[in-house]
């Protein structure tokens, strides 16, 4: 009986650290500044992490959006990985557009624009898009 009575005390205390566990999950704002950090510290496939975090756990939230954005950011800038930045930015675009930032929206719709271009294809556009080129500024 005395075991039966450990057994189900265990059983107990283990169901109210879940629902306890569970009510106590980082804010929104602790995933963002940790995706931030990890970002700053050049942690860059933790820091996607810790943004999808707040994308997931926090999906109509206040940072949501950058959240989103970053992802796609991180992928095309640091990581390089294409396709991902591609799904993260039309992810962004999707479910975040209308209530963003309109800089963050332009910013996401010229790097899906330009993702994979080499640099100097994106210089070469720039330069028509402004009527010059650097070397005509300079005269």
């Amino acid at each position: 009986m005395k075991r039966f009575v450990t057994v189900a005390g265990g059983i107990l205390l283990v169901a109210i650290l879940v629902i306890t566990g569970c009510s106590n999950k980082p804010s929104e704002e602790e995933l963002f500044s940790k995706a931030k950090a990890a970002q700053e510290s050049r942690d860059f496939t933790g820091a996607v992490d810790a943004y999808k975090l707040v994308v997931a756990n926090y999906p109509d939230g206040d940072r949501a959006d950058e959240a989103q954005f970053m992802v796609g950011f991180l992928y095309a800038n640091d990581i390089g990985d294409t396709t991902a930045a591609r799904t993260a930015y039309e992810v962004y675009l999707e479910k975040y557009a209308a209530r963003s930032d309109s800089g963050m929206v332009l910013s996401a719709k010229w790097e899906l624009s330009n993702l994979g271009k080499d640099v100097d294809q994106i210089e070469e556009i720039m330069n028509f898009a402004g009527g010059e080129s650097d070397s005509e500024a300079a005269e």
